[in-house]
């Protein structure tokens, strides 16, 4: 009797480990640890011009494919939003330690960035996301971008040497350039240059990459991240249709302009919108 009870106890944690590493690579993949490779598409426009940079922190999730159509709440993933830093030459460090001999299924991957902590029991399929009014200085703007990634078909023998995540960009991004400039110009703008009616509550959904805003609040002022070297200004923004009307707000020899769009604008995800300013016409 006990022997049949050894036999059925050894035939069921052979069944686990081969579900998820063949057969000869069993004691391998008992001891290997999951990592992520993420990196940033250039298909898509960037203020990330040179990558993830070290500190950068990504947010990932990795639940049952074959559930991913009714996958909801962070509460039914097999990890739920672990944070994973970039640590520069050593690469990318996670908090958690993940083993692919524990991996109960095939897997699809979801990262974002910048990542944010949040409750397990929240729905993921309608995220609230707060745009920094303050997009002053690079860091700033950096961290009010938001990439997306998603990996289906992750199993051990396929992505034992790391799960690629390549992000893509979900917001709009603005970029302001002046031409004709001075030096008394690039003083006055590098803390001047502003976006204004825009809405800054992204409302994101983390399954399918979807993003709308929240239009219950009052459209906002951003500030701007003016470059001195390039005389340019940029700012992150969610998608949206901008109306007709002041748009651009910015300094000049002690005064201050505004630019005007003429016709609505539609800002699409992942793109880059572009207005020249030449100066040498400003009064």
């Amino acid at each position: 009797m006990k022997t049949v009870i050894y036999l059925q106890t050894l035939i069921v944690i052979l069944l686990f480990l081969f579900h998820s590493c063949s057969s000869g690579e069993v004691d391998k993949c008992d001891k290997e640890i999951i990592t992520f490779l993420p990196a940033v598409s250039v298909s898509t426009r960037s203020t990330m011009e040179r990558g993830f940079e070290e500190g950068d922190k990504i947010g990932i999730f990795l639940f049952d494919q074959n559930k991913a159509a009714k996958w909801k709440y962070g509460s039914e993933c097999w990890v739920s939003n672990i944070p994973v830093e970039y640590k520069g030459s050593v690469g990318w460090d996670s908090e958690m330690q993940l083993y692919w001999q524990k991996v109960p299924y095939t897997l699809m991957g979801i990262g974002y960035y910048p990542y944010a902590s949040s409750t397990l029991d929240k729905d993921f399929t309608n995220v609230y996301f707060q745009l920094p009014n303050d997009q002053s200085n690079r860091k700033l703007l950096r961290q009010s971008d938001f990439l997306w990634a998603s990996t289906t078909d992750i199993i051990y023998e396929k992505y034992n040497g790391g799960i690629p995540l390549l992000f893509n960009h979900l917001f709009s991004k603005l970029t302001v350039s002046f031409i004709n400039t001075t030096s008394i110009a690039n003083s006055d703008m590098k803390n001047g240059v502003q976006v204004t009616n825009v809405y800054n509550r992204a409302i994101v959904n983390l399954v399918t990459r979807e993003v709308s805003y929240e239009s219950s609040i009052s459209p906002q002022v951003i500030q701007m991240y003016y470059d001195e070297n390039r005389q340019t200004a940029e700012a992150i923004i969610i998608p949206q249709s901008v109306p007709v009307g002041q748009w651009i707000n910015f300094k000049y020899k002690g005064r201050f302009y505004h630019y005007q769009l003429q016709e609505p604008l539609i800002l699409e995800s992942g793109k880059e919108y572009k207005i020249t300013i030449d100066l040498s016409t400003v009064q």
